[in-house]
């Protein structure tokens, strides 16, 4: 699954949250910690909305298992720090990673070849056994689902 858009557009993530959950839903077994992969999602985008003007592209690549959530920027980026809660717990900054680290697994902060950052999790949500019969409704060729058509001029996710 790959979409993106304009940090000045946030309002989009209202659009693609749900859509994002119901990708997952679609794919992943019934007790998977929807809940949490939500709250990831939200943290991330949110971060970018708030540090990184331009384009945003989020990527959901499920080749394994269980499924990486990639957001990357253009912003002017930032160096990865271990995630930690800020000093004051009901602070409105600075505990977006540590809850994304918390709740996913194998955080990984990486500066964007072409400007920004990018960062991907391993998602709480485990992939659905299916049938032969059924493999291509839930996973198709590439388990890439192009939800937007917007195209970021050599950003790569």
């Amino acid at each position: 699954m790959w979409w993106s858009f304009a940090a000045a557009e946030a309002g989009q993530a209202d659009f693609l949250r749900p859509a994002f959950i119901a990708y997952l839903r679609a794919r992943g077994t019934d007790d998977a910690d929807y809940g949490n992969a939500e709250l990831i999602f939200g943290e991330l985008i949110g971060n970018v909305v708030r540090h990184a003007p331009g384009p945003i592209a989020i990527t959901v690549r499920w080749n394994r298992e269980a499924p990486v959530l990639v957001v990357a920027d253009r912003g002017r980026g930032f160096l990865p720090v271990p995630p930690m809660l800020p000093d004051t717990l009901l602070s409105e900054s600075g505990r977006g990673l540590f809850l994304v680290n918390a709740f996913g697994s194998d955080l990984l902060v990486e500066q964007n070849p072409t400007g920004g950052s990018r960062v991907s999790v391993v998602l709480p949500i485990r992939r659905k056994k299916v049938g032969v019969t059924e493999l291509s409704a839930v996973a198709g060729p590439s388990d890439v689902l192009a939800l937007a058509a917007a195209t970021l001029n050599g950003m790569t996710p």
